[in-house]
This record gives structure tokens, sequence and C-alpha cells, in this order.
């Protein structure tokens, strides 16, 4: 995981595995707001990796 040394700056992977594509999505959607609603961050950046 990338800039691990940085203070005040975190990494973090979220993971959902099911056979439904769109209900993967909209957890994952949902737990960025989640994590942005209760806590004081700023998310940068994300990545959607779809196999």
């Amino acid at each position: 995981m990338g800039d691990m040394d940085l203070q005040n700056k975190a990494v973090l992977g979220f993971g959902v595995v099911s056979n439904n594509r769109t209900l993967c999505r909209k957890r994952l959607e949902a737990a960025l707001k989640e994590i942005e609603a209760h806590y004081e961050v700023e998310i940068l950046e994300y990545h959607w990796i779809e196999a």
C-alpha cells in the first residue's frame, strides 16, 4: 500500500463478494458515504476493481 510513511494520510481497502455486480457497487458506495458522513475525512480517490 502506498503512502505508508506519510502522516495524516491513510490507505484503506474494502471488498464485497457477490454474484450481483450492481449490489456490490451500491454497498461500496454506501460505505464511502457512511465514512464521509460520520468522520472528519476527505476521500482523495478510489478505484473500482471488477473481476
